[in-house]
């Protein structure tokens, strides 16, 4: 899941015009928000499916996807030809994973991401560990809100259930983030009714080209059945994103 935005050139000028993007592989659905309206359109994604909008009055959101994506853009007419929208230096480097592919229903799954923010003014290879000075880093994990896990379940006789047809989902269990010498010590916080859990590294106090390691454990239900992949979106809204499934045994 992406969060919810606007794009923006590569030199952070707004894009406030027609905007476009070609979708070469992948899935999920494109939501489109009118600002003044709050009126919302869901376009489904779909490799060959070319989207536009003007930008200077619809937000946009990535709802949803169980495969890696491929575009040919965004971009939008600017100075006499197509520039791309986005990009830009990036400010950190993440590498994420799920330690175990498969896992079994009513068992745990864990995530980790190692975050590192880069430097932007180095001054040579050897030298102190520097403080943050942007704006706070939030790194997200989102379940798919519209997965819906209980329609998996319905006829599905070797999967075991509970008499009221409960425990079929994936849910957040505990997470932490190492080291966490912020004082006081972050937490991290669940959001949109369970669906993301969401830590925000705060600039007083975050080093850079120092590592954290976010750790996420989340628990599958029980009545999950065999063969259903769950996606998993971690993401830095707007910046970066990566999608990961887990295979149920």
């Amino acid at each position: 899941m992406v969060a919810a935005h606007k794009d923006t050139f590569e030199d952070s000028s707004s894009a406030d015009r027609q905007v476009g993007l070609v979708y070469l592989e992948g899935d999920g659905r494109m939501q489109l928000k009118n600002d003044l309206t709050g009126e919302e359109t869901i376009i489904d994604v779909k490799p060959g499916r070319f989207l536009s909008w003007d930008n200077r009055h619809y937000t946009h959101q990535l709802l949803a996807g169980s495969m890696p994506r491929r575009i040919l853009g965004p971009m939008a007419f600017r100075d006499g030809g197509f520039q791309s929208i986005g990009g830009g230096r990036n400010r950190f480097i993440i590498q994420a994973r799920a330690h175990n592919l498969f896992a079994r229903a009513g068992r745990m799954v864990r995530v980790t991401a190692d975050l590192v923010v880069l430097d932007d003014h180095p001054t040579g290879r050897k030298r102190a560990v520097r403080a943050l000075e942007t704006d706070d880093i939030a790194f997200a994990c989102s379940l798919d809100p519209f997965f819906n896990f209980q329609s998996l379940t319905a006829g599905n006789k070797t999967s075991k259930h509970h008499k009221d047809g409960t425990d079929v989902g994936i849910s957040f269990a505990r997470s932490k983030i190492a080291p966490n010498t912020w004082r006081p010590k972050i937490t991290y916080e669940i959001v949109d009714e369970g669906d993301t859990l969401v830590w925000t590294l705060p600039s007083d106090g975050t080093r850079l080209l120092k590592k954290y390691k976010i750790t996420i454990i989340m628990r599958i239900g029980k009545n999950v059945p065999s063969g259903t992949v769950i996606p998993l979106y971690l993401s830095v809204p707007s910046e970066w994103q990566q999608e990961l499934g887990v295979v149920v045994k």
